[in-house]
């Protein structure tokens, strides 16, 4: 891909959606160190945290914090990444990861 190839070093370029989805961030600003920030402020461990993803950029997010979990219709290489796999977003997944992985519900 052109766009890779002529802007990766200044820019993430994530091609999502078997390509049909471009998402593109400044070098080192992601979800992952969004979510580092936001714990920094308010104090939060990353033991405290439970993210989700179901692409090619939550990767970083999934593989920093010990609470990850992938979306049932995640990549392969995503649901290898995160600690547990809950049912798709279209399946009411998170809702599931909430009562039945977390026990929070």
């Amino acid at each position: 891909n052109e766009l890779v190839s002529n802007f990766s070093e200044k820019l993430n370029i994530y091609l999502q959606d078997k390509g049909r989805t471009i998402q593109i961030s400044a070098k080192g600003i992601n979800k992952c160190s969004a979510i580092k920030y936001i714990c920094n402020i308010y104090g939060f461990t990353p033991d405290e945290i439970a993210v989700f993803g179901d692409d090619l950029n939550d990767i970083e997010m999934l593989s920093e914090f010990p609470i990850s979990i992938a979306m049932g219709n995640a990549e392969e290489t995503v649901k290898q990444t995160a600690r547990y796999t809950t049912l798709s977003n279209e399946s009411d997944g998170i809702y599931h990861a909430l009562k039945n992985i977390l026990n929070l519900i």
